[in-house]
């Protein structure tokens, strides 16, 4: 009878542990779902970022034999965009606590294991793009305060003015006209052309990953 008794208590208390197990690991895939939606709102926002940034670059490169003409709109007001570049922060609370408890064996669902880990590699391999973003602009900066005089180069003045008033103000925005430089300031942001593109590419393949995500935690969970 002992024996018996003492059996059924390590019974019940198993099966309590695994229904606190299951419970835990239910509330770590809502946590992680509620993360991933969080990660598409800002993503399709920084979408609309990125694409103006496109255009503007585009326009850039475009007139970039009349930079210091001040007279060319289209060029004095789009060169803020190479000013700086927005960055994805990744929400990341569910994954760490997953990771870092070692929680992540509570995820029984291998596929849902799988994806999630896929994703967060996903994310990984973008940070190392940013990094090298970064340091890209880092560059790009350099080139610009030896060339731009920022200080004549306000974006409201150019609001306000009319080409022609740009023009007979004679206000050039230039430190310097020296060809190689201005050259390198150029390659620099055809480089950040390049990196920019990729860049967006890589955001709309991390949302459908966020999204397809999303939708089989909810299925193999049976989550609304």
């Amino acid at each position: 009878m002992l024996f018996l008794a003492v059996f059924c208590g390590f019974l019940a208390e198993y099966k309590l542990e695994h229904v606190i197990e299951h419970r835990r690991e239910k509330e770590f895939i809502v946590s992680m779902i509620e993360d991933l939606q969080s990660d598409t709102a800002k993503i399709a926002q920084l979408e609309i970022t990125l694409h103006e940034i496109g255009n503007s670059i585009d326009t850039v490169l475009l007139f970039f034999n009349a930079l210091g003409d001040p007279s060319n709109l289209a060029l004095t007001r789009n060169i803020n965009s190479i000013l700086g570049y927005p960055e994805f922060i990744y929400t990341d609370r569910t994954i760490q606590q997953l990771k870092s408890s070692g929680a992540m064996r509570l995820i029984r669902n291998k596929t849902a294991a799988d994806e999630i880990l896929n994703y967060d590699a996903e994310i990984r391999q973008n940070q190392i793009d940013i990094a090298w973003m970064s340091d890209l602009f880092r560059h790009l900066t350099l080139l610009r305060i030896s060339i731009i005089n920022l200080q004549l180069f306000r974006k409201e003045d150019f609001k306000r003015k009319t080409p022609e008033e740009m023009k007979n103000s004679e206000q050039n925005y230039l430190f310097t006209k020296d060809a190689v430089l201005l050259k390198n300031f150029r390659s620099a942001i055809y480089e950040m052309r390049l990196a920019h593109t990729g860049s967006r590419s890589r955001y709309l393949v991390i949302k459908e990953k966020a999204t397809s995500l999303i939708v089989a935690l909810k299925k193999e969970y049976h989550l609304k």
